[in-house]
């Protein structure tokens, strides 16, 4: 025979209070039509994603394209190894001629040296407008920047060079106080 030692369910106001308990966790219609669309979407989302999935090719498939690939970049190397061919397509570039920098003599070493000995001691608005003056041409600048380890090209301004070779001045003596 069995026995039970709990006999709750035949209390009805326990029954009424976990009865109303579910009830209140019930959904409200907003919400379940919220939840319906969620639904909705999910499915939706995976329906496409399938289709996707259905649409990729297959290694057997790609075979075809890796030829076609070979096949063109056979095609390049042909025209590479044709300068003219080469050159109307765009394949091959100039070379480009690098200009090797001449070595500082002794004399522009320490005619640098003192500039930037001279340029030290001043503020650096004062070192900005002292370079930016018609004393300095963009030749003495170049080899200034260089001296200290700035790398210009033909290109850059008066004015980007004296920013530059400013800016390490004032960098370097902000590390000295450091």
């Amino acid at each position: 025979m069995n026995t039970r030692k709990n006999v709750n369910y035949l209390k009805p106001k326990v029954f009424i209070t976990t009865l109303r308990t579910l009830v209140n966790a019930l959904p409200t219609e907003l919400e379940k039509q919220e939840i319906q669309a969620d639904i909705h979407l999910l499915v939706d989302y995976l329906t496409k994603l399938q289709k996707s999935f259905g649409s990729l090719p297959s290694i057997e498939q790609m075979k075809t394209v890796t030829q076609a690939i070979q096949k063109i970049e056979q095609i390049l190397d042909e025209a590479e190894a044709n300068p003219i061919i080469a050159s109307v397509a765009g394949l091959r570039k100039r070379p480009l001629v690098k200009q090797q920098q001449q070595a500082l003599t002794t004399e522009e070493m320490q005619k640098t040296k003192a500039t930037l000995a001279e340029l030290e001691l001043l503020p650096i608005d004062e070192i900005r407008s002292r370079l930016e003056s018609s004393v300095y041409s963009i030749p003495q600048l170049r080899v200034i920047a260089s001296f200290i380890g700035i790398k210009s090209t033909s290109r850059i301004s008066k004015d980007a060079l004296v920013h530059q070779i400013t800016m390490k001045i004032a960098n370097y003596r902000g590390y000295q106080r450091l």
